[in-house]
């Protein structure tokens, strides 16, 4: 992710404004469990709605250049 919210490749699709953790592992080539993990150990901050858990777009790129700096969030 480069700092923005990524665009839908569909001109008229809706902006997304929280991934689920399988969109967000795919989207910065991570594995869904080394992200569960660190949202378990809260360097990954989520949105929870019922049983589902989401991450806002803007969370994951600050967590991403956390990980680049070698500091977590």
């Amino acid at each position: 992710m480069n700092g923005s919210i990524e665009r839908p490749a569909e001109p008229n699709a809706p902006v997304k404004l929280a991934l689920s953790v399988a969109e967000a592992a795919k989207a910065c080539g991570l594995s869904e469990r080394m992200l569960r993990s660190y949202i378990a150990r809260g360097e990954l901050k989520v949105v929870r709605a019922g049983r589902r858990t989401l991450i806002r777009p803007e969370r994951l790129d600050q967590f991403l250049h956390s990980l680049e700096a070698g500091v977590s969030s």
